[in-house]
């Protein structure tokens, strides 16, 4: 896919052990313009998008930051905030349409 210049500041990602989705909350940046968004992606995409953070913070193990909630009915809600870190991203990476397979073991 083309690099358009647009980027992404992130300030949250929520996701759950029932969901095969991450809620990504944060700020589209494209040239002059910006306005916050929320994005609905693929947990395929998790790793690519929390190794971007890490990539952006190696003094920090953003993993560390992922703060967990358990639901009355046992659903695990995992959120990570990371509006005091350095959370610029590519836009590309989730208008990628590319498919990732995920691999359990």
């Amino acid at each position: 896919m083309e690099n358009t210049g647009k980027q992404i500041a992130v300030s949250e990602l929520e996701f759950s052990n029932q969901s095969q989705e991450v809620i990504l909350k944060g700020q589209l940046i494209n040239q002059n313009f910006s306005y916050q968004s929320t994005f609905i992606v693929d947990i395929s995409m998790l790793n690519v998008l929390l190794n971007n953070l890490q990539k952006s913070n190696p003094d920090l193990d953003v993993q560390e930051l992922i703060e967990v909630e358990t639901l009355p009915n046992g659903e695990l809600i995992y959120s990570l905030n990371v509006e005091d870190i350095s959370n610029i991203l590519p836009a590309w990476i989730i208008e990628s349409e590319k498919t990732y397979k995920q691999i359990r073991a």
